[in-house]
């Protein structure tokens, strides 16, 4: 097996492990699914529209894409997590792709769909940031539902 098929398969295995990280369903607390209008909260919302996304990102087969949007997931799936330089870091560094990705598509003229999904995605990341300074400020953990009161405080008229 020469290099390249074996970098390949290395990636299509990580791909795969990212994968099985973001899709499994029980990362999010059950009461955090449903708002009381049965209406996913935007967090939810946010989490399912990003592994769809990596879906369609791998059957496409843009294995990269798919992995960056796995990375801004996991970013999502553990902000309940305690707060450290790293964490911080790929929260801005999602946030950042995240920015630069939808700039990307509306310039390639995608979907109005599509691009309000980035957008909420990028909202709840901002609301992220916001709960993680207050964080800093209060010793309160950033938690599901403060991302999610955070999120409606500033983009919910």
């Amino acid at each position: 097996m020469n290099q390249s098929s074996s970098t390949s398969t290395q990636s299509s295995s990580q791909l795969s492990e990212v994968l099985a990280r973001c899709l499994t369903p029980g990362l999010i607390p059950v009461r955090l699914l449903n708002t009381p209008k049965q209406q996913p909260s935007s967090v939810i919302w946010a989490l399912s529209f990003l592994r769809r996304s990596m879906i369609y990102e791998r059957d496409l087969g843009d294995q990269y894409g798919a992995m960056a949007l796995a990375s801004v997931c996991e970013v999502l799936q553990n902000m309940d997590a305690p707060t450290d330089a790293l964490r911080r870091r790929a929260e801005a560094e999602a946030y950042d792709y995240i920015a630069n990705y939808t700039d990307l598509l509306t310039e390639a003229g995608a979907s109005a769909q599509s691009l309000e999904g980035y957008q909420c995605v990028l909202q709840v990341l901002a609301a992220l940031d916001l709960v993680r300074k207050q964080e800093l400020l209060t010793g309160v953990l950033t938690s599901y539902a403060r991302v999610q009161e955070a999120y409606e405080a500033m983009y919910v008229a």
